[in-house]
């Protein structure tokens, strides 16, 4: 196993690419026991991964718009 030390691309490179990937595990872990609390299992499907690719753009998404439409979403369902 190589040692990380001094400024070695790869190695500075490998460890952004383990720091990002830990983050996603956490963040599916997070999503799991938080939104997904009432099921039958006990894990989160991984395809649920894909939404932790751009974490950068999140902040631009429009929350009350997503919030809105949710709401009218189950307005209608619930007149129907």
């Amino acid at each position: 196993m190589q040692q990380l030390g001094g400024d070695n691309e790869g190695d500075i490179e490998e460890v952004q690419k383990l720091r990002a990937q830990t983050l996603n595990i956490y963040l599916l872990y997070l999503v799991g026991i938080t939104l997904f609390i009432y099921k039958s299992a006990y894990h989160v499907d991984v395809a649920y991964l894909k939404y932790f690719r751009d974490l950068e753009v999140v902040g631009g998404y429009s929350q009350r718009a997503a919030a809105l439409s949710h709401l009218y979403k189950e307005l209608n369902n619930a007149s129907h």
